[in-house]
């Protein structure tokens, strides 16, 4: 990416005083300006021209917003690298002139190339705060809000946004503006909220004769099988439906889209698009079967006209053409009355599209089953009902699609983020919460360690990799509170194939509502680094995760209360033995599982401990472990380990950790029921925490897991 950029500056190397002499640079028409230079091929000067506004124009009422979005297009659309974080100061600095009243207008552009992508609380919010003079905000917080990487100076998801829109302008426009293609073309806000289809087709639903033919003579068989001579009334009737196939066809422009989407319900989702018009303008479709006009689907009085006639012929002769015909069979022998123009076109227009996916495919194939099941009559809702049936499938399909999607999602290497909130009260009285985080990049790790060949290097130690954990808050419009980061050390074993990074990040609490991002990030400074393929990340980044959550509720700061619960194995006896990162002396376990044979070890903090005379608190801990039998039909609770701890201290706050014997347990769930007393003001406090003993296992080269 970069590479390709300082070709393009060594080409234009026109200066902005150049610029300057060249293009009409007067106050009012910077923006005009700048065009000019884009027009004429010279985009380095447009850029500057456009950079000198932003630089000189900070009162709002002086921001022409055109000139914002015209860069951050010009960049977009030339995947110009280094000016991406440029592009986006430009585009919020443009969404800064809502106050002036010429640019409200071109602002409200922007929530209409926005609109795919939100919801419709978000829609109704920049409506509102337009009129209010606040979507520069509001804007900025969607944006952080579908940040892949809040640390980074830019947003790529911005930025791949408006390439999407430049492929959108010179791909559907058809000599719209950009806005009304979005609002017009379907295909526009399908392709802005999920980019490029993975495998697309497009073309003409048409109608081959020979085909016709067969599918419409399938029904005019014998009710014995024996297929009936296409002359005379037969032949008639066949000619009719034909002909009324053919003035319901429309010769509909069609596309259709498929997208990879990995998700527990589906593989893949499809998107069919239609137009009427020569293809100018597309509609998206929820199936095939809305290319067929509503009237197809019954027997109407043209269409039953094209039926009738064979059961007029078989009632006055007693024959189809020749056909012996018997009062047990008559009714069978005039299955050819109820096919509707529907069910012909069906078959027509799935066998078309039959190679394309099988969802398409096994469509024709069962409808041409049931249509072609002579063994009765033709249900006259057979073609609705198959309409029924490929709607559904299509809308299973596309409803597990996400709001929005990025292509570069499967560029950088996901890194698998794991998130354990404890609630606390700090030394300063203040509710907080201790997210604990762990990440899991050795995929993203031990793929680029490959691909450069460092194995073939000395000294792994050495090695270029840069980690690291990031928290940022957001409130709850999104707007950014603060952001934290933290290095943890990276623990690579190649031969188990594991890489584990640990964090630990206090967060105090405020009002609940807080959005809150965890990011872990694997990046590759070295300049020399293999490249596989341009996006708009940073070339250093190489493995990405992060995770969305909130708060969970605040621990009360006013009375008696309880820490959440800290539980797992080997207790330190000694602080120098402590390697853990974390200032708590054992092994925490947050999956709370507990190797078989080991003891049990629990973290706790209490607060709000009354205080007497002699300036000292006193409380006591009853603990048991039981059996958790989730059904209990006529098995109880078995209770294996039960003690009552007491406790003096000379402040109002206190915590411990304490060992409890586990060791002699059989595998499975249990219970850890934690009863808290405050001996002088009476309070009382409990907590539960589930937890499962599980059998260690040998492996075959000897080792424990």
């Amino acid at each position: 990416m970069k590479r390709a950029v300082v070709l393009l500056h060594t080409i234009l190397t026109l200066s902005l005083f150049i610029g300057s002499s060249l293009y009409n640079e007067e106050p009012d028409n910077i923006y005009e300006a700048g065009l000019a230079a884009k027009e004429q091929g010279d985009i380095v000067s447009a850029l500057e021209i456009w950079e000198q506004a932003a630089q000189e124009g900070n009162n709002s009422n002086e921001i022409d917003s055109r000139i914002g979005f015209a860069y951050i297009e010009t960049v977009a659309a030339a995947r110009i690298f280094d000016k991406y974080k440029t592009a986006q100061e430009m585009y919020f600095w443009s969404l800064s002139g809502q106050n002036n009243e010429k640019n409200k207008r071109i602002i409200k552009q922007e929530f209409t190339r926005l609109s795919p992508i939100i919801s419709r609380r978000e829609g109704n919010d920049l409506n509102r705060e337009l009129k209010n003079g606040n979507i520069a905000s509001r804007i900025r917080a969607i944006w952080n809000k579908y940040d892949p990487t809040p640390n980074t100076d830019y947003n790529e998801r911005l930025i791949e946004h408006w390439e999407r829109l430049d492929y959108i302008k010179n791909t559907y426009s058809e000599g719209r503006t950009l806005e009304d293609t979005i609002e017009q073309d379907d295909r526009a806000e399908i392709y802005m909220r999920f980019g490029p289809p993975r495998r697309s087709r497009r073309g003409i639903l048409t109608i081959d004769p020979l085909q016709l033919r067969t599918f419409v003579t399938i029904r005019l068989a014998a009710a014995d099988g024996t297929p009936a001579t296409i002359n005379g009334f037969a032949i008639q009737a066949a000619q009719n439906i034909e002909q009324r196939v053919r003035e319901l066809h429309e010769n509909a422009h069609f596309e259709v889209w498929l997208y990879d989407n990995q998700t527990k319900f589906t593989d893949r989702s499809l998107y069919i698009f239609g137009s009427s018009n020569s293809g100018r303008t597309y509609s998206l479709k929820k199936s095939v079967d809305e290319f067929i006009p509503p009237q197809a689907f019954s027997l109407g009085t043209r269409n039953r006209n094209s039926t009738t006639i064979i059961e007029e012929d078989a009632a006055a002769t007693g024959t189809i053409s020749g056909a012996s015909i018997s009062s047990t069979n008559r009714q069978n022998t005039s299955v050819g009355v109820n096919i509707t123009p529907a069910i012909i076109m069906q078959l027509l227009y799935y066998k078309q599209l039959s190679t394309f996916d099988p969802i398409f495919g096994g469509a024709y194939v069962e409808l041409l089953s049931d249509y072609g099941d002579l063994t009765g009559p033709l249900p006259v809702s057979l073609a609705s009902q198959h309409k029924g049936s490929n709607i559904g499938e299509i809308t299973r399909l596309s409803a597990a699609m996400p709001e929005e999607k990025s292509v570069y999602d499967n560029v950088v290497r996901d890194i698998n983020v794991n998130v354990y909130p404890y609630r606390f009260i700090d030394e300063k009285g203040r509710p907080i919460t201790n997210f604990f985080i762990e990440s899991m990049p050795y995929e993203a790790f031990a793929i680029d360690y490959f691909q450069n060949e460092y194995f073939t290097t000395p000294g792994e130690n050495e090695l270029p990799y840069e980690y690291k954990h990031s928290l940022q808050i957001f409130d709850q419009d999104w707007s950014l509170v603060t952001r934290n980061s933290f290095v943890p050390e990276l623990d690579v074993d190649l031969e188990e194939q594991e890489a584990i990074a640990t964090s630990l990040f206090s967060v105090p609490f405020t009002s609940g509502k807080d959005n809150i991002i965890i990011t872990a990030e694997l990046s590759n400074p070295d300049t020399n680094a293999v490249q596989l393929i341009e996006s708009p990340f940073e070339e250093t980044l190489k493995g990405l995760g992060s995770k969305k959550i909130k708060h969970t509720s605040a621990l009360r700061t006013d009375r008696f209360e309880i820490s959440d619960i800290l539980l797992g194995t080997d207790k330190i006896v000694n602080d120098f033995e402590n390697e853990s990162p974390f200032p708590y002396p054992f092994l925490i376990s947050h999956e709370r599982v507990i190797p078989q044979g080991k003891d049990l070890v629990f973290y706790f903090e209490v607060y709000g401990l009354e205080e007497g005379l002699d300036g000292i608190s006193r409380f006591d801990i009853n603990y048991r472990v039981r059996t958790d039998n989730k059904v209990r039909l006529f098995r109880r609770n078995r209770t294996y380990t039960s003690l009552k701890l007491n406790f003096d201290t000379d402040r109002p706050r206190f915590n411990e950790t304490i060992e409890v014997e586990t060791s002699n347990l059989e595998p499975g769930k249990y219970k850890l029921l934690l009863d808290f007393n405050d001996q002088l003001s009476n309070s009382k406090k409990t907590r539960e925490v589930e937890f499962e003993i599980l059998p260690i296992v040998v492996t075959d080269s000897g080792s424990e897991e």
